[in-house]
């Protein structure tokens, strides 16, 4: 996993985030909710968020379970960047002191022999290498036996990429990858709308250029960004199209 992404975009990030609609977010993550509860709804469920970044959702899925099933949840995280660990460490209360986190891990390699009822993957199989040796690792050494991954990932159709190919491990690249290692899945399509406003001005000279970036639009001018963005968008909204793909041993 890379470990320079919230330093090079991490106030992109920040800015393309603040566009997101929050009911499909807030939809998203009450499914996955949903997912985990069913794994373990008895005791205290232990979870790994491989890529968690500022640790935002790690946080909300964490109070969620806890409000749903009455179990302080156990939740471990990878996450390469020190930039972004130490805002996990300042956001999330250790599990030590009665809060959720226990460990935080820079590195897949780096995990021990601790065994999870789900793995989690939100958006960030992009920057995993060797994402198929990974996975297969994950789920023979660390998921439960009724242990689920979950991968929340846009299909390379997505409008997301309006201006170069997709990035690596996209939806159909980790459909594919689940396959080969003869684990079952299932997958849904979620909507996922970011929200750009009406008219021909759907973004201040401000906010083009972090929205760019974080695109991968930086061969477009903010004018040629906008029109596209206004010939993509719907009501004022795009609609990226998540994809909510979920592995088991079976």
């Amino acid at each position: 996993m890379t470990q320079d992404f919230w330093a090079s975009l991490g106030e992109a990030y920040r800015v393309f985030s603040a566009y997101c609609r929050y009911d499909d977010w807030h939809h998203i993550l009450n499914i996955l909710v949903d997912r985990i509860v069913q794994i373990n709804a008895r005791t205290s469920v232990c979870l790994l968020d491989v890529g968690c970044g500022l640790g935002r959702n790690t946080l909300s899925i964490s109070e969620a379970l806890f409000t749903r099933t009455g179990h302080r949840p156990v939740i471990d995280v990878v996450e390469p960047s020190s930039i972004a660990r130490s805002t996990v460490r300042a956001l999330m209360p250790p599990h030590s002191r009665g809060g959720f986190l226990r460990t935080e891990y820079i590195d897949l390699g780096e995990l021990d022999e601790q065994e999870y009822d789900a793995i989690l993957f939100i958006h960030s199989t992009y920057y995993i290498t060797n994402l198929q040796e990974q996975i297969q690792s994950l789920a023979q050494r660390h998921l439960r036996p009724e242990g689920k991954l979950l991968f929340l990932v846009l299909p390379g159709a997505s409008p997301f990429f309006l201006d170069s190919g997709p990035l690596p491990n996209t939806a159909e690249k980790v459909e594919l990858i689940l396959d080969e290692l003869r684990l079952l899945r299932h997958s849904m399509s979620l909507p996922s709308r970011f929200l750009f406003g009406d008219g021909r001005f759907l973004l201040t000279a401000d906010t083009a250029s972090s929205l760019r970036q974080f695109m991968k639009c930086e061969s477009m001018t903010d004018d040629e960004f906008c029109n596209v963005i206004a010939d993509r968008a719907k009501h004022g909204a795009i609609d990226f199209g998540d994809r909510l793909i979920i592995g088991s041993k079976g």
